[in-house]
Formats: structure tokens, C-alpha cells, sequence
């Protein structure tokens, strides 16, 4: 977290509307918690039982099962989770900013807040306008076909501009034949080394 004392107000707002927006999640959040704190105190037996005292939001969503070291655990049925609404995509946003790589802080900080600077738009992540935007960085893309796909208001039509530029970005050459070793790294974790004669592909799964 980096915020200073000026930034109290704006993030004690962002909570409100947090925990009135995302009551529901909130909800399932806490009967997670409890959940968990019931399965510590089990010992080894069978957790069948427990299934039938699940509270609805719970209940045919996790599984409950033991880990190899003989703790009680639970794992939730992801698929199953988002059909239920758990992804809330209505309150997903994407969020654009001016601001080079090297000079952007740590991407997990968190809270973000609103500045002269950022535009956060009501986008869900699996929607096709993400797609849009990402290759409007490597294709050449009417700016108004991108402004009418983002449903951008008139009034921040200009801001919308300024994250957008009509000169291509300079590429870096599909093979490395220097001396030495680049190394290239995407998304977050995603390493590619690479020398004249091998590349290397690194990926966490």
C-alpha cells in the first residue's frame, strides 16, 4: 500500500461503496471464514456430516477433504462458483493510466485510487473490448471505434484520447542476436532468456 494521509477520505469512500456494492460476496467471504475455522477443530473423521449444514451460498460449491499432513481443508468448485455469481462481472472494471513501466509501482497495491491521470472503465475481464484495446497496441484501430466500444461518456472523450497515440511502438526483433543475454519478462509470470544460439521459455503454472 502506497497512500498518504490526503488519501484517508477517498479510501475510506472506496470502502463504503465496497462493502455496499460487493454485500454478497462479502457475505460468502465470511461464511468461508466460518467454514474454515469449523474444519480446524475436526480430527480425522468423516466430513460427510458436515456437508448437510452448509448454508446455501456454501452449499454444492466446496469440497471438503484432507491434505496429505491429515488437516482438514476445503476447496472451492470454481466453475460452479462463477455460474452461481460468485465473479460479480457487473462491478469488474479495467483501468487505463499514463505512466511508463519502470516508473509504475508495485501492480499488487492496493487500494487504487481515482487521479487526474487514470480512467477506470465497467468492463467485465472476459469481455471482447478488452480484446479491443490489447491489440489497438500492435494494430492500428480507429480511435472512435474504440471510444463507441467503451461506451466512453462525450464529456471524457478528450481523456479517453490521451491514453492513445498514432505512432506505432518500436518492436523488438522477433530473434536476439547479440552477444550476450535478454531476457524478457510477461505478464507476471512469464520469463523468456534467450541468447544467439537457444531460447528459453519460463512459465509458473
Amino acid at each position: 500500500m502506497e497512500l498518504t494521509q490526503a488519501s484517508v477520505p477517498a479510501v475510506r469512500s472506496l470502502l463504503a461503496r465496497t462493502q455496499d456494492r460487493h454485500a454478497d460476496l462479502l457475505h460468502v467471504a465470511q461464511e468461508l471464514l466460518s467454514l474454515d475455522r469449523r474444519l480446524q477443530k475436526e480430527t480425522g473423521q468423516s466430513l460427510d456430516s458436515l456437508y448437510p449444514a452448509q448454508p446455501p451460498v456454501l452449499a454444492g460449491l466446496v469440497e471438503m477433504l484432507y491434505d496429505l499432513n491429515h488437516h482438514a481443508r476445503f476447496r472451492i468448485l470454481e466453475e460452479l462458483a462463477y455460474e452461481a455469481g460468485w465473479s460479480n462481472q457487473a462491478s469488474q472494471e479495467i483501468s487505463l493510466i499514463r505512466m511508463r513501466d519502470e516508473t509504475r509501482n508495485f501492480f499488487l497495491n492496493t487500494p487504487l485510487l481515482e487521479d487526474d491521470a487514470r480512467l477506470t472503465l465497467p468492463v467485465p475481464f472476459k469481455d471482447p473490448r478488452i480484446d479491443l484495446l490489447s491489440q489497438a497496441r500492435i494494430r492500428g484501430t480507429p480511435f472512435a471505434e474504440l471510444a463507441a466500444a467503451c461506451n466512453v461518456p462525450e464529456q471524457l472523450q478528450s481523456r479517453f484520447r490521451s491514453y492513445f497515440t498514432d505512432q506505432p511502438p518500436r518492436r523488438k526483433d522477433a530473434e536476439f542476436r547479440g552477444d550476450d543475454v535478454r531476457v524478457r519478462y510477461f505478464g507476471h509470470a512469464c520469463v523468456l532468456i534467450e541468447t544467439d544460439e537457444v531460447a528459453i521459455l519460463m512459465i509458473r503454472l
